[in-house]
């Protein structure tokens, strides 16, 4: 479809604007068909919630959180369920940080999971079990 419109569009209008016009239009549509699941893929956070909510619901209750950015909240409110902030005496708690160094959060706290996105190297997220 996006070929047909790119020689409609060509047809129309010979001049050079129109041709360079049509030639990002094509381009863009077909980047964002072709590559857009892989960029989805590398940029989500679908599958990282996913993998530690598998592990979360083996053991109910709510999520303590730290150092989540507001983006980040959003996305694990909307696929996980889980609302920041939460009371600080819950079972289990969330932390992100920019290294792959393990945060110690406390005696009580014990890793549960671990997981980043996708070739990320700057975020990281840590899932402890009171």
């Amino acid at each position: 479809m996006l070929t047909a419109l790119w020689v409609y569009a060509l047809r129309l209008q010979p001049q050079l604007p129109v041709r360079w016009l049509a030639g990002v239009m094509l381009l863009w549509g077909l980047a964002m068909t072709l590559w857009l699941p892989w960029l989805d893929y590398a940029k989500s956070y679908r599958g990282v919630i996913a993998a530690m909510h598998a592990v979360r619901v083996q053991q109910p209750g709510c999520v303590a959180t730290r150092n989540l950015t507001e983006p980040q909240r959003a996305m694990f409110h909307y696929h996980a369920g889980i609302r920041a902030p939460a009371s600080p005496d819950c079972p289990w708690l969330l932390i992100h940080t920019p290294s792959a160094q393990a945060p110690a959060p406390g005696s009580e706290w014990q890793l549960a999971w671990q997981g980043t996105r996708p070739g990320d190297t700057k975020e990281f997220f840590w899932l402890y079990r009171r």
